[in-house]
């Protein structure tokens, strides 16, 4: 009589690499998510900065011979062509949105103005990404005109 030998492996051994792996992936999990979190903040930021860095292109290059600025409110942002958001031309608005739990402080009464030419702001100060209430990022604005984050 000849034994018929099995390849394969058994039911333990294939549960104690389960186990494994189910630890592993319970203790990666959440330096993913931080990770994923950090990276969204922070395209989110360079959207922001980058977008105001167009508005401010916008306003150097005289385009529509006025001034360009940007409008902050809650997780909502707006660039603007004229000289304040009051006295803009809304149908040159572009609106932008964060992502949900995101939000905007600043120290900029939630208006910057680029000035037609030289591009320099009204005011310098820095907008602030908060992120689910307890992370910050930060662009900021000198009153040189050079935003940076």
């Amino acid at each position: 009589m000849q034994k018929i030998l099995r390849a394969g492996f058994t039911y333990t051994e294939l549960l104690i690499v389960m186990g494994i792996f189910i630890a592993t992936m319970a203790i990666a999990l959440p330096f993913l998510s931080q990770f994923l979190a950090i990276n969204k903040s922070d395209t989110s930021l360079t959207d922001v900065c980058q977008n105001l860095k167009r508005t401010q292109f916008k306003a150097m290059a005289g385009l529509r011979g006025t001034k360009w600025g940007a409008y902050f409110s809650g997780n909502n942002y707006i660039t603007f062509s004229g000289n304040s958001y009051g006295e803009r031309q809304s149908n040159e608005d572009e609106n932008y949105s964060l992502p949900n739990g995101y939000l905007f402080t600043n120290d900029l009464n939630n208006e910057i103005v680029f000035d037609r030419l030289t591009g320099k702001p009204n005011k310098g100060g820095v907008v602030s990404l908060q992120i689910n209430g307890y992370e910050r990022r930060d662009c900021i604005i000198t009153v040189n005109g050079l935003i940076s984050f």
